[in-house]
């Protein structure tokens, strides 16, 4: 299992990091830590998947087709308790 961030970069526009790719664009343009963002785990095959399908299938036009996407792909969101 990996952890990876999907963020808001826009109203139309969700994209979808490795937690340590999101780290690394915080350190370069701080002001992204600001935008809308939810952590998920997710296998590591199963997210090569998705990010490879993420353009094709419309995945990054809503928060509700990148949610949909990810749970295709097995995607567990984490909570904070």
């Amino acid at each position: 299992m990996i952890r990876v961030v999907l963020v808001g970069w826009q109203d139309e526009d969700w994209r979808l990091f490795r937690q340590a790719q999101w780290m690394a664009q915080i350190r370069e343009t701080p002001a992204v830590a600001s935008r809308p963002r939810i952590h998920f785990d997710i296998e590591e095959d199963a997210y090569k998947t998705a990010i490879r399908d993420w353009d094709t299938f419309g995945s990054r036009a809503s928060r509700q087709a990148a949610l949909e996407a990810l749970g295709r792909h097995g995607a567990v969101e984490v909570r904070r308790p």
